[in-house]
């Protein structure tokens, strides 16, 4: 072979090793190295994608509601939570509905119930009980909610009115004395106080007494007068004053010393803080001229206590 065609042979072989790496920029990143006049350069990438809070975006009305006596009132109340991670992203377990109001006692539900999935939301419902001495006038309604990353929803821009009950159960229903002489002065009844169970919710009214006459079952044209009668909250025989109120025949007269507050009858303190109040009887003394018989309300009826609101 001559020299000719082995140098041609040489570069033929020296270009075909070349040419590829000129297609993949060796040479122009080599030599933007040397000099300092690269024309090209590489970047990482790194994206993290962080989760969603849910959003509670829809929480119902709730009307008007009344108190039952005695017992309490069930609200229901239905409200829709929303994730952008979707609806499996939403913790069930976790919501909640309270009904609030200042000075109250908070009425809650921890366990609200799934009662279906949309796109990427769930709608839940919520029975709430409202107690037969909860305060009437409004409460806030609060309905919260988090995920499965425990961030978290809060929804408090609904209420609703909680009405007022007016109502009581009295015991006993039916007084009595031991059996008296014309002397006897100050004797108290053998079976009260009378309690007074507040059932509703209003608060603050005064207790009122209306007595009657009693008239003899035999001889019918005698009486103990309702003016002989003082009914208070003390035990100490017949007080008048702040303790206790003097009686007068079909008058209503409020009971001096007693007070008509809510509360919760079932702890049954007997006192303002349960909700109750008690009344004692006493009779200050008999008629000189009163005979040997009985006397009752039965003709001219009985004694009334009301609530004046």
């Amino acid at each position: 072979m001559k020299r000719g065609e082995l140098i041609v042979l040489v570069l033929f072989g020296i270009a075909l090793l070349i040419v590829p790496l000129i297609s993949a920029n060796i040479f122009s990143d080599f030599w933007g190295r040397i000099t300092g006049e690269a024309t090209s350069g590489q970047t990482s990438l790194n994206i993290t994608i962080g989760n969603s809070a849910p959003t509670i975006s829809f929480v119902q009305a709730v009307s008007s509601q009344n108190p039952l006596e005695s017992g309490y009132r069930s609200v229901l109340l239905n409200f829709s939570v929303n994730d952008t991670d979707g609806s499996g992203n939403i913790n069930i377990s976790s919501t909640r509905t309270r009904f609030n109001r200042t000075g109250e006692p908070n009425r809650d539900n921890f366990s609200c119930a799934d009662i279906g999935t949309g796109g990427n939301g769930k709608m839940f419902t919520c029975n709430v009980s409202m107690y037969y001495f909860d305060e009437n006038l409004v409460w806030t309604i609060n309905v919260s909610a988090r995920d499965n990353s425990e961030a978290s929803a809060e929804n408090s821009t609904t209420n609703f009115t909680y009405n007022l009950l007016t109502a009581m159960v009295i015991a006993p229903t039916a007084l009595t004395w031991p059996t008296l002489n014309l002397s006897a002065t100050n004797i108290s009844s053998n079976n009260d106080p009378v309690r007074i169970n507040n059932t509703g919710n209003s608060a603050n009214g005064t207790i009122n007494q209306t007595a009657y006459n009693l008239r003899g079952e035999t001889t019918t044209t005698q009486f103990i007068f309702a003016n002989n009668f003082t009914i208070g909250n003390v035990t100490d025989g017949c007080s008048t004053g702040i303790n206790a109120s003097i009686m007068a025949n079909a008058t209503s007269k409020q009971l001096n010393g007693t007070n008509f507050s809510k509360g919760n009858n079932s702890l049954n303190f007997g006192n303002q803080t349960s909700g109750q109040e008690e009344t004692f009887f006493c009779i200050r003394g008999v008629p000189q001229d009163a005979s040997a018989q009985s006397y009752s309300s039965s003709f001219y009826g009985s004694w009334v206590v009301e609530v004046i609101v």
